[in-house]
């Protein structure tokens, strides 16, 4: 089986920085095209951009922000470096706006992949956990509590079967057999969320065909849950790159 390490932390170097451009631009809600750095081959800025990721991941802004000034005093047009320092001077809020909703960190959560999930961008994480109150991002942990900008998705829930009507007298046709159908698979939005987080943690962990096999049982578990589907969507794009055994 092939075998592929997805990093989704918060985009250590400068070539895991331009790949997560590239798949930022492949879903999200916010639809808008985000700069991309040039090349690590041609990037003047590459390593001063690493370190002062490095320094936010780890709650240090004020260090990263001098370094990110330094390095805009010799590479004004640096796009990366302005988007960091505009996350560190800005509020949240500001940027993400007001209306939010609350989600719980599962396994296999970063700021980074959450980011590229709600916002398209996986360099907004350090603005995505000052708006959750996360001071250090690296020390994300399951069963935090998040705040998500926009409108929480309405999950819809099947309505339950009608129960057939008594017979009115004894004297009544006997009512039609009804025609079989298809046995449909109960929802369990909470056996859903454990095998979601399994499936992510395989998808950290590289293990693709495991992990579209865990979020596609996640999805029949929870066919309405639009977390999920974005999920397997993004394994299933990931599983359609990788060479076939």
């Amino acid at each position: 089986m092939s075998r592929v390490r997805i990093n989704l932390g918060f985009a250590p170097t400068a070539t895991l920085l331009a790949g997560s451009l590239m798949l930022a631009a492949c879903g999200g809600d916010m639809g808008a095209a985000h700069p991309q750095p040039p090349s690590a081959a041609g990037w003047a800025g590459q390593e001063q951009v690493k370190q002062a990721i490095a320094l936010l991941n780890q709650g240090k802004a004020p260090e990263a922000r001098d370094i990110l000034i330094k390095l805009l005093k010799k590479q004004p047009g640096d796009a990366v470096a302005r988007k960091l320092i505009k996350q560190i001077d800005t509020p949240p809020e500001q940027l993400l706006g007001s209306e939010s909703y609350t989600r719980t960190a599962v396994e296999g959560d970063s700021f980074s992949s959450l980011a590229e999930h709600y916002l398209g961008d996986p360099l907004m994480a350090y603005a995505l956990a000052r708006y959750s109150g996360v001071d250090v991002p690296e020390a994300l942990r399951p069963g935090q509590t998040l705040r998500i900008p926009g409108k929480e998705p309405v999950v819809r829930t099947a309505k339950p079967a009608e129960k057939p009507q008594a017979a009115i007298s004894s004297s009544a046709p006997a009512p039609a057999k009804p025609r079989p159908t298809a046995p449909k698979i109960a929802t369990n939005p909470a056996k859903a969320s454990q095998f979601r987080a399994r499936g992510l943690e395989q998808l950290n962990r590289g293990v693709i065909n495991s992990a579209v096999m865990l979020l596609s049982q996640a999805s029949q578990l929870d066919p309405q849950n639009p977390l999920i589907a974005r999920d397997l969507s993004r394994a299933r794009r990931i599983q359609k790159t990788l060479k076939q055994p």
